[in-house]
């Protein structure tokens, strides 16, 4: 039987991406009988991506134009918060390809009324409703895209976002309880054997930051097993949760061929893109 574990872009692709991304995902989702989804994917995806749009949408609200909300991501763009500025942008992409961009003149007139507001507040409303309902419909949508969803952690709490009085969506929270004992932490303690050969792999291509991070997180874990990880400790983990996690006789199916597969192929497993299919 055919199988594929999951990984947090492939969950983001088929939840909140539109066109090819979207519909590579889910053409690659079908060559399996048994897909599987880590709640740990879930946990990354909810922090991530989805916080994100999160971001971009509730900028809309506060700013009530959307030439302001560009203003403000620009204004991002300028720290050293570059994924959270693109997926923001994306955001607003994703959110005008399924709203505006399908309406005709007609349509807004229909809608808005004669005379009808200045377009700026056209795109801003449109934008709003449409990352709205992406939000809220990928959220209830996670745990359905795949076949089974497996490995659950003890210490993250998968709450519902939820619509405040002002408009704003509440996201929280995204980050572990601190309150238990790590997760993760406990799966991986479960097999040294694995851990050592991602460390091992890891410290061949140490040279990017979060590669140094990750390391640091795992011989912390090796050296004093029963030490506290905190949620800044679960993200740097990143990559090498799903090659570990990700079953022998399963494929991990992510669009970051290049980062994973070096920790993957260490452990004897298999790693595919959907782009790989193109």
């Amino acid at each position: 039987m055919s199988k594929a574990f999951i990984d947090t872009t492939i969950l983001t692709d088929l939840l909140v991406k539109s066109g090819k991304q979207h519909n590579l995902a889910k053409k690659a989702l079908a060559n399996y009988e048994t897909t599987l989804l880590p709640v740990y994917a879930i946990k990354e995806f909810k922090a991530g991506p989805l916080r994100n749009y999160v971001y971009a949408h509730n900028k809309l609200v506060s700013t009530e134009s959307y030439s302001e909300t560009i203003d403000a991501i620009q204004k991002l763009s300028r720290t050293p918060q570059r994924y959270k500025t693109s997926t923001a942008l994306e955001a607003l992409k994703v959110a005008h390809d399924n709203s505006i961009a399908k309406l005709t003149p007609q349509d807004l007139l229909s809608k808005y009324g004669d005379p009808a507001p200045e377009m700026d507040k056209i795109i801003y409303d449109e934008s709003r409703l449409a990352l709205k309902v992406i939000i809220f419909k990928a959220w209830k949508r996670r745990r359905k895209i795949a076949t089974d969803v497996i490995f659950p952690l003890n210490c993250y709490s998968e709450k519902d976002p939820f619509e405040e009085s002002t408009g704003l969506i509440q996201d929280k929270p995204v980050k572990c309880d601190n309150s238990n004992d790590c997760s993760v932490k406990k799966m991986m303690l479960g097999n040294l054997k694995h851990l050592e050969l991602i460390k091992d792999a890891i410290e061949n291509d140490s040279e990017k930051r979060e590669n140094t991070n990750r390391l640091k997180v795992i011989k912390r874990i090796l050296k004093h097993p029963r030490c506290d990880l905190n949620d800044r400790d679960c993200r740097w983990l990143g990559d090498a949760v799903f090659a570990f996690l990700c079953p022998n006789d399963a494929e991990l199916l992510t669009t970051n061929l290049k980062d994973h597969e070096p920790i993957v192929s260490a452990l004897g497993k298999k790693v595919v893109s959907p782009f790989s299919e193109e």
